[in-house]
């Protein structure tokens, strides 16, 4: 290897933001954790390597399940693979972290770690508002139904196509509905 790829690697395994790793797909025992650990999370690289189910120990004890039969199931597929799951930190803070996995042929896992607290609890934030609007919403009548279908479109991020679809679908119900009323009458 020349100077240079060896210098783009390591300028690689330095980003800031992402902790680095590699760990048995058998038995999840790390290998290899970059230094980043200690700048992110405030635990050293060979508390992971040392430490049997320092990693299991430290997932939240509602997501662990999750996190194994994920693991197992990217294990067996030999496919690239993403993990969400809240960690315990030394400080007893629980944060968000998201693993992007790759397996290799031997059931390596090499994986890419990131913090992702401040992204979920903006989701939760948003989900939080999304569920105060509809239950303020919860009427049966036309503007309701259209705001509620509008506001979840929004929060949503979904296309305007399929909202004026919608909107259209639920007029034409009130228009039958209308309709049936007058036939009554």
């Amino acid at each position: 290897m020349n100077d240079f790829s060896h210098s783009m690697i390591n300028q690689f395994f330095q980003t800031p933001q992402v902790i680095f790793w590699q760990a048995d797909g058998n038995s999840l025992a790390y290998q290899f954790v970059s230094k980043q650990s200690v700048t992110l999370l405030g635990i050293s690289p060979d508390s992971w390597v040392d430490i049997p189910h320092f990693w299991e120990d430290h997932i939240h004890e509602e997501d662990l399940p999750d996190v194994l039969l994920a693991i197992s199931k990217g294990v067996k597929a030999k496919r690239p693979f993403t993990i969400q799951y809240r960690f315990i930190t030394p400080e007893q803070s629980e944060i968000w972290l998201e693993d992007e996995i790759s397996v290799t042929d031997d059931r390596m896992l090499l994986g890419q770690r990131r913090d992702i607290t401040q992204r979920k609890q903006a989701e939760q934030k948003k989900e939080g508002e999304l569920l105060r609007l509809q239950s303020q919403l919860a009427g049966s009548t036309l503007e309701n139904r259209v705001m509620r279908e509008g506001i979840t479109a929004v929060f949503d991020n979904k296309p305007s196509k399929p909202l004026l679809s919608q909107i259209a679908k639920l007029m034409v119900e009130a228009v039958d509905a209308t309709s049936a009323y007058i036939t009554q009458v």
